[in-house]
């Protein structure tokens, strides 16, 4: 019969619907005429609806081969909802003329897109769409990549992903790799200093160099992806093993990285993991502040940075001061003095034993900032 699911929520002020389907593989035109009521009562929300439609939208574009035929009914009904609700089919939006696939039938060896993800109004934030490999399931996920149409766009900035230092792999190259740099570099007339700074761009090279290197063998079995001939279907089989090994050194990751130690406790972890992220993204998030110079409410994001901005010039806005407004304001705070053996412990040089013995006691899992 078909299934679907629908979810609004309030993200960063924008209201967005997600509907998820998996349609019937029959003719049965009715399952969308049902859905058309409940997307009418979001009508006015951002619309993303994606899930397995168990049709094609194109056939000349979105099948391997096989004959062209006229358009079932429930197609029909397909095309009417999307042009009511102003749908595009956002993949081939972005790709007007490439044919890429999400399910292959592997009796047959044929192939076809028949997992979509179609919206209106989103359609011109969306930056990339992508067809991933096809391994645990026998369908391929669909992933799209927007910009947030309420906030600036911001300038990314490098960041260790500190699942590296955890591979040990990874540990080796580097090892070989700072052995050459100290060779090469220590008899260099570099200060301390220099050479440190320059030791922080070469590891940054050699670890984005190594996770490029990762990236490639991924995309070596997309490329096998749409090479159906027996030989190339033998060869994505066989790199399925490797590929599942990547995905879960990716999904170790991404819960390191999200700290969801509750996964695997409680007896509702899913509530749980959901609701710690919530309050991890409103603790970031300021939507709305009191906008001073007005006396009234503002969630506008160039106001809300340009009050901050304004605040923190005249925080710290360089004013003279006398040495009356100085002791008088110096005099009523009872400022601790150290004494003489503090003084001479806080002075003394830092030693190799101090520095090793506090990072060998720091947490990992840390990503240092850019200082």
């Amino acid at each position: 019969k078909g299934r679907f699911l629908v979810v609004s929520r309030l993200l960063d002020l924008d209201v967005i619907t997600f509907v998820n389907i998996y349609a019937p593989n029959k003719d049965v035109p009715g399952f969308f005429t049902e859905l058309v009521p409940i997307l009418n009562k979001f009508g006015n929300t951002n619309l993303i609806t994606g899930g397995d439609f168990n049709l094609v939208v194109n056939p000349e574009l979105d099948r391997s081969k096989g004959k062209l035929s006229l358009p079932s009914k429930i197609q029909l009904v397909l095309f009417e909802l999307m042009n009511d609700f102003d749908l595009r089919d956002i993949w081939r939006v972005l790709h007007p003329m490439v044919k890429d696939y999400t399910f292959t039938f592997a009796s047959h060896l044929t192939s076809s897109r028949i997992d979509l993800l179609i919206s209106s109004s989103l359609v011109p934030v969306i930056t990339t769409t992508y067809i991933h490999p096809m391994v645990i399931s026998d369908h391929s996920p669909v992933s799209i990549a927007s910009l947030n149409p309420s906030k600036p766009p911001s300038t990314p900035r490098w960041k260790l992903n500190t699942f590296l230092p955890k591979d040990s792999m990874t540990v080796a190259t580097i090892k070989e790799s700072l052995k050459d740099f100290i060779k090469i570099n220590q008899p260099s007339s570099l200060s301390v200093a220099g050479l440190w700074e320059a030791l922080k761009c070469f590891i940054r090279r050699t670890l984005i160099s190594i996770s490029s290197a990762n990236k490639k063998r991924i995309h070596k079995e997309q490329e096998l992806h749409s090479c159906l001939d027996e030989n190339c279907w033998k060869d994505l089989l066989s790199l399925c093993a490797e590929y599942d090994t990547l995905m879960l050194e990716k999904a170790e990751f991404a819960i390191l990285k999200s700290r969801t130690k509750y996964l695997e406790q409680g007896e509702r972890s899913g509530k749980l993991l959901a609701l710690h992220l919530k309050k991890q993204e409103q603790s970031r998030s300021i939507p709305v502040i009191h906008h001073y110079p007005s006396a009234t409410h503002t969630s506008n994001p160039k106001l809300i940075n340009d009050t901050f901005a304004s605040f923190y010039e005249n925080l710290y806005k360089d004013v003279s001061s006398t040495k009356e407004d100085l002791d008088a304001f110096f005099s009523p705070l009872p400022i601790p003095q150290l004494s003489t053996d503090q003084n001479l412990l806080l002075s003394a040089p830092i030693t190799i034993d101090e520095i090793l013995f506090v990072i060998t006691r720091m947490k990992g899992n840390k990503a240092p900032g850019p200082d």
